[in-house]
């Protein structure tokens, strides 16, 4: 009954006032005779009021709420990003461009319209790239120096002090609408409805309570976002990530495999949604974001402009988009781009920033009669005394 009365103070917060125990039922998702006896023990401890017909919450009614009030936000950017290169060679995956604004920004302002000011950003790979972010949204950046050698258990152990009542985020989150809230009333996970296999971490279920999690299912939810920890969860999880923390068995732990080791201590319920996105690569990046061509190839732009005109890393790009495609796509962004006639390789003829490049793409099985790695020694060799034109090489292949 705790429960339903939590819920029923925080729908009358977020609408101000109810007309009538019937919109409290809809609002709610409860049925009438429930909203009715729970209204009657809010009433008791003058939690609610009415005034002109309509129910309001009273002084005692926001005192009690606040209770359940979220303390802070942590953002974990802390890693590499490699299945987006070549854009995270020179761009952290957090600050990849996704409908013309950065992933992590659009998160960071999200957070703002529902006064959550107080937002941590867990940085390591490229961390001098996240500085901006301290002055332009006054968010507090914490260093994840193990970042390259261990998952994100080591991301929240280095924020442990400000783990509390708290939303933890991954940097490519994207909710397409803003469901945080200034008060949660238990802990969450984002889950996500799969019909066909998937190999996201699946999720059994008694009510809403998750009771067991498996790698890989279909037609099932399964753990997709955002999470949010209550203060007693992060106190018990606090401890246990300081008692895993520099045993060689946890140095490959996502935070949810400890969780999962002690779901039993640290219950954790679901929050079904259709409206979150997860990027995993590029293409997930040019399907989701298909309908502004300018801001996908920006991001590629971006690394090439960082690059200082020394390398065009476009292979992953043809890879996915086809020769058409990416000619296309480079064109309207003033890269001009001619594919040449070559027997044994896949040749482009680029011109960028007044500067002619050759791009050139191994042919399938050529390595069985050319020895790619011995062309590489013989080409750095070359350019060593003037007699051949710089050249980068992305691996012995190419």
């Amino acid at each position: 009954m705790k429960k339903k009365i939590a819920e029923i103070i925080k729908v009358v917060n977020d609408a101000g006032e109810i007309k009538n125990q019937r919109e409290l039922a809809r609002i709610a998702g409860m049925s009438l005779s429930s909203v009715s006896q729970t209204l009657q023990l809010a009433r008791q401890k003058n939690f609610l009021i009415e005034q002109g017909g309509a129910i309001k919450l009273s002084d005692e009614g926001k005192k009690y709420l606040d209770i359940f009030s979220v303390d802070n936000a942590i953002i974990m950017a802390a890693g590499v990003g490699s299945r987006f290169a070549p854009i995270t060679h020179n761009t952290p995956k957090a600050l990849i461009k996704i409908k013309g604004v950065p992933i992590i920004e659009r998160l960071i302002g999200q957070l703002h319209e529902k006064g959550i000011k107080e937002i941590i950003v867990v940085v390591g790979y490229m961390k001098e790239k996240f500085e901006y972010l301290a002055e332009k949204y006054g968010v507090t950046l914490v260093y994840n120096k193990d970042y390259a050698k261990k998952n994100n258990i080591g991301t929240l152990y280095h924020v442990l002090p400000y783990l509390k009542s708290s939303y933890i985020l991954c940097a490519d989150n994207w909710l397409e609408n803003n469901f945080f809230a200034k008060h949660e009333l238990r802990s969450w996970y984002c889950v996500k409805h799969f019909d066909e296999q998937t190999n996201e971490w699946c999720v059994t279920t008694k009510g809403d309570k998750i009771t067991k999690i498996t790698i890989g299912g279909a037609n099932s939810k399964a753990l997709y976002g955002p999470a949010y920890f209550s203060a007693e969860f992060s106190k018990t999880f606090s401890q246990l990530i300081e008692k895993y923390y520099g045993k060689a068995e946890a140095d490959n732990y996502y935070w949810e495999d400890l969780w999962i080791k002690y779901l039993s201590k640290l219950p954790m319920y679901i929050n079904d949604r259709n409206d979150v996105y997860e990027f995993d690569s590029l293409s997930d990046l040019r399907q989701f974001d298909n309908s502004n061509t300018c801001t996908f190839m920006s991001n590629l732009i971006g690394a090439l402009d960082d690059n200082d005109g020394k390398s065009v890393r476009f292979k992953e790009f043809i890879d996915y988009l086809g020769d058409q495609k990416f000619a296309q796509l480079l064109s309207e962004n003033g890269i001009a781009v001619k594919q040449d006639a070559s027997l044994t390789n896949k040749t482009y003829k680029i011109l960028w920033n007044r500067e002619d490049y050759i791009l050139r793409i191994p042919g399938q099985g050529i390595e069985k009669y050319i020895n790619r790695h011995c062309e590489h020694n013989f080409t750095l060799l070359a350019f060593g005394f003037d007699l051949y034109p710089y050249t980068e090489f992305y691996d012995d292949g190419i």
